[in-house]
C-alpha cells in the first residue's frame, strides 16, 4: 500500500519537474512575468516581417506547372515585375495577338474560357498573352503606414479620408477600407492594370497583326476607362467574359461606356452567372441598341456544360465573332 502512493508521489514530482523545465511552461513564465517584453517582441516581427503578398505566392505556384518557355517576367515603368504568359502562333501566318486579361483577385487561367482561349488560339493564327492581375489585398497594404519605433499599424491620409466619408467602414483582412470601390480605390487598381497592360503592350510590339483585349469580369470596366482616358491603345476588338463590377452605379456607368466605344465589342456571359452580371447585362444591350452600336454583339453560354464543352463553345463565337468583323 504504502509502496504504491510512494510510486504515484514519485510520478507526480517527476511530472510537475519535467513542465517546469519545458519549453511551454517557460514560455508562460515569461509571458506572465514580462508582458511588456511580449509587447516588443510583437512590435520588432511586426516592424521587420514583410506582409503577404499573394500574387507573389500564386506566382511561385504557377511556375510550378506552366512550361518554363511561356512564362515571362515583365516589368511596369515603375520595376514592378509580374508574370506573363506568352503562346505564340504555329501557322506562320499571323492574325495578331489577343492580350488575356482575367478578372482582378484570381489566379491565372482559374475559369475554362481563359484557360480555352490560351491553349487554343495559336492553332488559327493568334499569339496570347495572358497578363497576371494584382490582388486586392496587396494594393490596399499600401494604405497602411508601419511606425519605425512602436511597430503599431495605422492608416495613411488616403484611408483615413475613405474611413471619415463612410461611416460604415469594414475591416478587411486587417485593412480599414469602404465596402464599395471608391474613387480613390478604383483609380489604384486601374493605373495598376494599366502599367501591365503598358508593359505587355511593349513586350509585344514588334508582334504584327492585329490586336484583340480579351477581359474577364471587373477588370474589362477599368480596360475600358484606360481605352477612353487614351492611356493605352485602342483595341481592334475586345471580347468581354462576365463582366461586371459589384455596384450598381458603376455597372450602369460601364454600360453606357461601352454603347459608344469605336472598337466591335463582343459580350459573353453565362446563363448562370453572377447576380451581378444577369442583372446587368440587359442594360447593356439597351445602352448599345439606344447608341447605335452596331458592332456590339451579345451571346449567353450555356453554364451547364462540362468545362471541356466552354472551352469549345466559347472559342467557337470568339472566332466567329472576330472574322465577322474582318480580323
Amino acid at each position: 500500500m504504502h509502496s504504491s502512493v510512494l510510486k504515484v508521489t514519485l510520478l507526480i514530482s517527476l511530472a510537475i519537474n519535467l513542465f517546469s523545465y519545458s519549453p511551454l511552461a517557460i514560455s508562460a513564465a515569461e509571458s506572465g512575468a514580462n508582458a511588456e517584453d511580449s509587447k516588443n517582441i510583437k512590435s520588432t516581427l511586426l516592424k521587420h516581417i514583410p506582409a503577404l503578398n499573394l500574387g507573389n505566392l500564386l506566382t511561385q505556384d504557377l511556375k510550378r506547372y506552366i512550361p518554363e518557355h511561356n512564362i515571362e517576367i515583365l516589368k511596369t515603368s515603375n520595376d514592378t515585375p509580374f508574370v506573363a504568359l506568352l503562346k505564340e502562333e504555329t501557322t506562320g501566318l499571323p492574325k495578331g495577338i489577343s492580350f488575356i486579361i482575367p478578372d482582378i483577385n484570381q489566379p491565372i487561367l482559374r475559369q475554362a474560357a481563359t484557360n480555352a482561349l490560351y491553349k487554343n488560339l495559336d492553332v488559327h493564327g493568334w499569339s496570347s498573352l495572358v497578363l497576371t492581375m494584382p490582388f486586392l489585398d496587396d494594393i490596399t497594404q499600401n494604405n497602411l503606414i508601419i511606425n519605425s519605433d512602436t511597430g503599431n499599424a495605422s492608416l495613411n491620409d488616403a484611408a483615413t479620408k475613405n474611413i471619415e466619408a463612410d461611416p460604415n467602414a469594414i475591416v478587411i483582412n486587417n485593412y480599414e477600407l469602404p465596402p464599395a470601390y471608391n474613387d480613390e480605390l478604383n483609380n489604384q487598381v486601374k493605373e495598376e492594370i494599366g502599367l501591365r497592360l503598358s508593359a505587355g503592350f511593349e513586350f509585344s510590339k514588334s508582334m504584327p497583326g492585329f490586336y484583340l483585349i480579351i477581359c474577364e469580369g471587373k477588370s474589362c470596366f477599368w480596360i475600358n476607362q484606360l481605352i477612353a482616358e487614351q492611356s493605352i491603345p485602342m483595341p481592334d476588338a475586345m471580347i468581354m467574359l462576365s463582366a461586371h463590377m459589384p455596384q450598381q452605379d458603376l455597372n450602369k456607368q460601364f454600360a453606357e461606356a461601352i454603347s459608344i466605344t469605336d472598337f466591335p465589342v463582343l459580350d459573353l456571359y453565362l446563363n448562370n452567372d453572377s447576380a451581378w452580371v444577369n442583372t446587368t447585362i440587359s442594360w447593356r444591350k439597351k445602352m448599345a441598341r439606344k447608341n447605335f452600336k452596331t458592332n456590339y454583339r451579345q451571346r449567353q453560354l450555356n453554364g451547364s456544360y462540362s468545362y471541356q464543352g466552354q472551352q469549345v463553345r466559347t472559342l467557337k463565337e470568339i472566332l466567329g465573332f472576330i472574322k465577322a468583323v474582318g480580323l
